[in-house]
């Protein structure tokens, strides 16, 4: 009985542990189906990511590879929490290259861009003519300043200000506006372009693209300004309230950049001090565009680093002056 007994106590205990190691198994085949599917999953989206890269954009593909180590790794080891840096997270799951801007570097692609863009403007001047409206058309905005920024694979636009020099006596503002829109809307036609969108400062129009060549795509911001005698200008607004008939029309000041044109050219005498004011106006656009700050706009920001800059080298302490001892071995920025 005794051996019986033994024989029986073995068997169980042989039995509790084949079921077990059978437990087992199947628990890491689930594993290991759960990291097959999540491998998957991120093979397809990267492959989906890669294949949107642009030359504009392909420095991202070194870092998605990179982090693409990081995730197999960690699949491997078992981790179902994977953490990542800001760079690595937005590379691998595609968003450091649709959500951060970076400056447009294809000079070609500007040049021709902006001769489309400056002709139907242009075009525009010279048809407002036949209303008997007089006006000087200005490039301002990033564009002036050669600081054009693109959010990933976006479009980018060029600002214009359509400077209202003389119109129509008992052309009211509502008229006015009606009149350049009209005008500019003819000349997109003219030009096998839609119609513009009446925004609330500004015409523009829908996006554009080069016959040939980059594919980019770009717009038009036309704003309607007008200035003082004492050389403030003021852009016309079209407030908008639902019903046409009750829409508002009124002319708001623009800021005062005397103050900022001074720090601009002191600023342009040093290309190492205009780099770092180029350099600090991307950061601040990231940034805001991070914390979702839309009422940051360009102009804002393109202000905060000038002053920036500007406080960093000339700050009070030396009353306005800076000391470089490099000073003449540094190249004018032109």
């Amino acid at each position: 009985m005794l051996h019986l007994s033994g024989v029986v106590m073995c068997h169980d205990k042989i039995w509790l542990y084949m079921r077990i190691y059978i437990w087992k198994i199947f628990q890491n085949i689930g594993r290991l189906l759960e990291k097959a599917f999540l491998l998957t999953i991120f093979i397809i989206h990267g492959l989906f990511v890669w294949a949107t890269i642009t030359k504009n954009t392909c420095i991202s593909l070194k870092t998605s590879i990179a982090n693409g180590v990081i995730v197999l790794t960690s699949l491997y080891f078992g981790y179902t929490i994977i953490r990542f840096s800001d760079d690595a997270r937005w590379s691998v799951w595609g968003l450091k290259g649709d959500f951060m801007y970076d400056y447009v570097n294809d000079k070609k692609f500007l040049k021709q861009s902006y001769r489309v863009c400056s002709d139907l403007v242009n075009q525009l001047k010279q048809h407002l003519k036949h209303y008997g409206i007089e006006t000087d058309m200005e490039l301002v905005g990033s564009g002036s300043r050669n600081m054009v920024t693109q959010n990933g694979n976006g479009d980018i636009d060029y600002d214009f200000n359509l400077d209202i020099i003389s119109a129509p006596n008992g052309c009211d503002d509502g008229a006015l506006r009606n009149i350049v829109k009209d005008a500019f809307n003819e000349v997109l036609q003219n030009n096998g372009k839609r119609v513009c969108q009446d925004s609330t400062s500004a015409l523009t129009t829908y996006t554009m693209h080069l016959p040939h060549g980059s594919k980019i795509g770009f717009s038009i911001d036309v704003a309607i300004i007008k200035h003082d005698a004492a050389g403030n200008y003021y852009r016309l607004i079209h407030h908008k309230t639902g019903i046409v008939q009750t829409h508002q029309y009124y002319w708001n000041q623009g800021p005062n950049r005397r103050k900022l044109s001074e720090k601009e050219k002191r600023l342009k005498e040093s290309c190492q001090m205009w780099q770092e004011v180029r350099e600090t106006y991307l950061k601040k656009k990231n940034l805001h565009l991070q914390r979702q700050e839309r009422a940051y706009s360009s102009y804002i920001c393109y202000e905060e680093a000038v002053n920036e800059v500007y406080d960093k080298y000339f700050s009070s302490i030396n009353h306005g002056y800076y000391n470089l001892s490099q000073a003449q071995e540094w190249p004018v920025w032109k």
